[in-house]
């Protein structure tokens, strides 16, 4: 098996890449509307294809970064080092997983007509056992509960590393390949209860493949033949046909249920489900995501178009910070104000969320530079322009 030995170049990731900072921030505008904004205008035009959304792309661009920062971290290193960086991500976000599902319990708690919504502590058997069922992970808001699987795929995510710094990357995928067919046979066992009495809808099992492969794919994000298809015509015109293809497709089905009571309506559910990522919406995934990116770079090089994509690329940059504010306010805002989602208040409130993320953004921006002006010239600085981890 050819494989790409780990130290054969130094990877160079201290250099942001514009376009996939404004894919980044394009997702969280997605999950944006969808949790503030569902059934607006503006959500239908971002979810116009149907079978993919923000979630997914935050997530294929998630595991493309870990890629790229854990093969920098292992030729640094050696995996001891990546497993402590990672450690420490996973510990991270699943510190923030349990402050959110705390947030709704409190919020169900205080506002007992959120009851229905979010979790309360009451329908879990009292605040002991709530607090138990979020630890360990048995409590998914349903529009905060992306870390949560985070958390998992960074864990599954360390032993694709262990793999792919002994120049394994069959054995990565083949192991999480395995992960993905339990899901087809204990769906249950690997899918995120929402809370008490309420089923889950995100299977962990599925969405680690897509978040393996996206981790492959960084690892060898400069090899030469990575950089063969990001600059090819040919794939970018496949990666575009498939994309509209499917959009078109997905549109019909969700839409408008062309595929409702059909003879292939369950083999359509199968390929491409969202909830347990199906191949097809994987696929699809990595073909919206290539024909965007390819976009973002062309617009980023036009004057005028470039400057219009600063915010996406922004939001892009904390994506992290974004998605927090974005999961707070999806939380806190209906408790506080009564609207319809697909009011134009509904939007109001996206559009005020990502403008407090931008927000956020910019003095993250602002007190990175005043830092790194703290550092004479010539001395060693942080790499705050180095890609991180969703």
């Amino acid at each position: 098996m050819t494989t790409l030995p780990v130290r054969s170049r130094v990877v160079d990731t201290t250099t942001r890449d514009p376009a996939l900072d404004a894919l980044r921030g394009w997702c969280i505008v997605s999950m944006a509307t969808a949790h503030l904004a569902l059934g607006s205008t503006w959500w239908s035009v971002m979810h116009w294809a149907g079978w993919i959304n923000g979630a997914v792309g935050f997530v294929l661009l998630s595991g493309l970064v870990v890629g790229m920062t854990q093969r920098r971290a292992v030729t640094r290193g050696g995996l001891p080092v990546a497993y402590r960086k990672t450690s420490r991500r996973a510990f991270l976000l699943f510190a923030i997983h349990c402050e959110l599902c705390l947030l709704a319990l409190t919020i169900s708690a205080a506002v007992p007509a959120q009851s229905g919504r979010l979790p309360s502590a009451a329908a879990e058997g009292g605040w002991a056992a709530a607090v138990v069922k979020v630890v360990t992970l048995r409590i998914n808001p349903p529009t905060a509960s992306i870390l949560g699987l985070y958390v998992v795929m960074t864990l599954i995510g360390m032993v694709a590393v262990y793999f792919l710094a002994r120049g394994r990357p069959l054995l990565a995928l083949g192991c999480s390949a395995l992960i993905y067919a339990s899901a087809w046979v204990l769906p249950g066992a690997t899918t995120f209860p929402e809370r008490a009495f309420v089923p889950g809808y995100v299977n962990w099992a599925t969405w680690q493949g897509l978040f393996v492969v996206a981790m492959v794919l960084g690892w060898y994000w400069q090899d030469a033949r990575v950089a063969r298809i990001l600059s090819s015509r040919d794939w970018l015109g496949a990666a575009f046909a498939v994309s509209v293809g499917l959009a078109v497709l997905g549109h019909a089905d969700v839409r408008r249920g062309a595929f409702t009571e059909s003879g292939v309506e369950d083999q359509v559910r199968w390929v491409f489900a969202n909830g347990k990522l199906g191949p097809g919406t994987i696929v699809f995934a990595f073909a919206a995501a290539l024909a965007l990116y390819r976009g973002f770079q062309w617009a980023a090089r036009l004057a005028p178009v470039g400057t219009l994509l600063v915010p996406l690329r922004m939001l892009g940059r904390r994506s992290l910070d974004s998605y927090i504010i974005i999961a707070v306010a999806s939380l806190c805002l209906p408790a506080i104000f009564s609207n319809r989602p697909d009011a134009a208040a509904g939007a109001l409130l996206a559009l005020g969320a990502l403008v407090l993320c931008l927000g956020w953004s910019v003095l993250r921006q602002y007190g990175n530079r005043k830092e790194a002006s703290l550092f004479p010239s010539g001395q060693a600085q942080p790499a705050h322009g180095a890609p991180r981890q969703p």
